[in-house]
């Protein structure tokens, strides 16, 4: 009966590893999709539906930073200074938007990025990361088609429930937009209540059958907003997730849960006693029953200045053997399974973050962070203070402090000889930024 409904509005209706400059991401201590509300007075409304003008704007970004790690921890003056790894990043990049509502009944909204270096080639270096318009009927069912963020879940650093997303949360800039896919999302709305369907398209789609179905209900009783989804596409597993936010006084509690019925990938396994110069590990087909979950809360305190976010992750798709992260690692490289298999290996994961806008100065923000994987265990700590002199002029410096034995995910990969991490700076790092110029328009 889904798949017909979701057919019939289509015919009537239009990283391998951390990022090096995640280490200074002003977003990591402080998409949702652009949602259309709907307001009980009509009138008033109009004046903000309607405008003559088009809405041009964006974000421009410039950055130069430096870095040095360690993949060992330094026991020596001279370790310390002659054992480290030096990075040195340039950074620039915009985001773009326009946003043209000539209509109560149209809406057109594009969003294009770029980053640093620029590709020469005739494609050019411009990425779509969202094209769609809105239209809707007699203000009732409202329809949004084009390349879209849908953002499902509850969680801030992880979201089990967000499986629309073409790329999960980046722990070290959880509040980044992820990218959508091309959809006709149709949308119901009953009191303070909806209904959402998607037909989802990408580029392996040739035929109708080749088509991804998916749904959502949101309801919402005062303080509680509750969602249940469900999605499929074929060679994809089909999968069932619920969400919740509970806000209470200072501290609003989220919850993610998933059934995913099989895996994106196929499972890695050990090959026992393997041959000289043959395949250390195989891949299998998998059609097990997996559940994923997540349970987390926000607290911002009204007598103080400061932001604490804890989450706690069960993967069920992770790996429960460690031993495996190098053949992960080697299969991650050869393209046989994502690279962020590396980034949530193990089932057991868990972040505690705390966050300080105003550090004794309106000019200086300061932030820690620790992120665990408990499969092994090990586990990253991330410092930061910004100091901020003018409007488009800020500074920035880092520590990172990695542990656990290899191979786990934070302890490097290989037990014996130099590890290889899944962040750029190892077992220690330190770095600066210098942020100057860009900002938004």
């Amino acid at each position: 009966m889904l798949v017909i409904l979701i057919l019939v509005v289509f015919a009537v209706s239009p990283a391998f590893g951390t990022d090096f400059d995640s280490m200074f991401d002003d977003d990591m201590f402080g998409d949702d999709m652009i949602e259309d509300l709907v307001e009980d007075d009509r009138d008033r409304s109009r004046d903000f539906l309607v405008s003559d003008e088009v809405e041009i704007g964006g974000r421009v970004r410039s950055s130069l930073s430096a870095a040095w790690g360690w993949t060992a921890f330094p026991d020596s003056w001279g370790a310390f200074t002659g054992d480290a790894h030096h990075f040195v990043g340039l950074g620039l990049g915009a985001d773009v938007f326009l946003d043209a509502r000539p209509s109560e009944s149209l809406r057109v909204f594009a969003k294009v990025r770029t980053e640093y270096p620029f590709a020469r080639s005739d494609r050019g270096s411009v990425e779509v990361f969202e094209l769609f318009s809105d239209v809707n009927w007699n203000e009732r069912v409202f329809f949004r088609v084009g390349k879209q963020t849908i953002s499902w879940g509850a969680g801030y650093f992880w979201s089990p429930a967000d499986i629309l997303s073409l790329v999960p949360i980046d722990v070290d800039n959880p509040e980044a937009d992820r990218e959508g896919p091309l959809a006709v999302k149709t949308a119901v709305p009953f009191g303070r209540h909806h209904i959402d369907t998607y037909l989802i398209a990408d580029e392996s789609v040739r035929e109708i059958q080749d088509l991804g179905i998916a749904a959502r209900a949101v309801f919402y009783r005062a303080p509680v907003e509750f969602g249940v989804g469900l999605a499929y596409q074929r060679d994809n597993p089909f999968r069932v997730v619920a969400s919740a936010t509970l806000p209470v006084r200072e501290v609003t509690a989220f919850a993610d849960g998933r059934v995913s019925f099989g895996r994106d990938e196929r499972v890695l396994r050990a090959v026992p006693n393997a041959a000289p110069g043959g395949p250390p590990y195989i891949l299998d087909d998998d059609d097990s029953v997996y559940f994923s979950g997540t349970l987390g809360g926000q607290w911002m305190p009204d007598r103080w200045d400061f932001v604490v976010i804890a989450q706690y992750l069960f993967r069920g798709e992770g790996y429960t053997d460690p031993g495996l992260l190098p053949l992960a690692a080697l299969a991650a490289a050869a393209g046989e399974i994502s690279p962020n298999t590396i980034l949530q290996f193990g089932q057991h994961h868990t972040m505690l973050m705390l966050s300080m806008p105003e550090f004794g100065h309106d000019s200086l923000t300061a932030g820690v962070q620790w992120h665990a994987a408990w499969s092994e265990p090990s586990g990253l700590v991330s410092t930061t203070l910004s100091w901020r002199w003018f409007e488009g002029f800020s500074l920035t410096g880092g520590i990172h402090l990695g542990y656990g034995s290899a191979p786990s995910e934070f302890g490097g990969y290989f037990a014996q000889g130099e590890p290889t991490f899944r962040n750029p700076y190892g077992r220690l790092g330190a770095g600066i930024e210098l942020r100057i110029g860009g900002g938004r328009f």
